[in-house]
């Protein structure tokens, strides 16, 4: 707008003078959003073992309101934009099949937007596995001959910063049991000792050692490797 004063200016020996100052102000061209914390066209990471897939978030430097649209690419099957994607950003579902799926997400101010590649990955899920079996030989390996204990107690337990619940389950006729899909981190593996048989080796696997100090129990580290 333009705004209009007058001001005087005296010498001080009672001498003035009178003038008229007009002052206009150009609005300032509006700005595009960006999006948070890429900037402008930069491919976003985001893996997402398991769970939901974190909204997409931009930010408008002159304060208005942001839209976003899904432009390109193919969503993780299970997953879809949320009913109020358009304001929101969000994404609603679990991925079901592991793979990289990247879309472009455009966000849009006031007429200005601006676009990023978020490249979703969903890897591979990670479970722990193992079997209960009378060892005739106590030498911890499966051999011919080595029947499986069913109806064993056995308990997994998120250690450190991994998240999760602490798990159960029992062991199969063949003496077999299984976890997953899992968070990648470390976990406590543990057994109750079944009734009825003697107290064998314990053998840890793949990414597993042996507790040290602790009897029939295993510590197992996950690393999620994408596919």
């Amino acid at each position: 707008g333009t705004a209009t004063f007058d001001y005087t200016i005296s010498d001080g020996r009672g001498r003035t003078d009178t003038a008229t100052v007009t002052v206009t102000v150009q609005p300032r061209p509006d700005r595009a959003p960006a999006f948070t914390p890429a900037g402008s066209n930069t491919a976003q990471t985001v893996t997402i073992p398991f769970g939901t897939v974190s909204p997409v978030a931009a930010v408008d430097p002159d304060g208005d309101p942001v839209t976003y649209e899904l432009v390109s690419g193919t969503l993780p099957p299970g997953v879809e934009p949320a009913a109020d994607f358009a304001t929101s950003g969000a994404f609603v579902g679990s991925p079901t099949q592991a793979g990289t799926y990247p879309v472009v997400v455009r966000a849009t101010a006031n007429g200005q937007s601006d676009e990023t590649t978020l490249v979703i990955t969903v890897p591979t899920p990670a479970t722990v596995s193992g079997r209960v079996f009378n060892d005739l030989n106590d030498d911890g390996q499966v051999q011919d001959g080595a029947t499986g204990i069913a109806g064993v107690l056995i308990t997994l337990t998120p250690i450190g910063a991994t998240p999760g619940p602490v798990l159960t389950t029992r062991t199969l006729a063949d003496g077999t049991f299984s976890f997953g899909p899992l968070d990648e981190g470390s976990y406590l593996l543990t057994e109750e000792q079944p009734d009825g048989f003697r107290d064998g080796q314990d053998h840890a696997g793949t990414r597993a050692v042996l507790t040290p100090g602790e009897n029939d129990s295993i510590t197992v580290t996950l690393g999620v490797n994408p596919e």
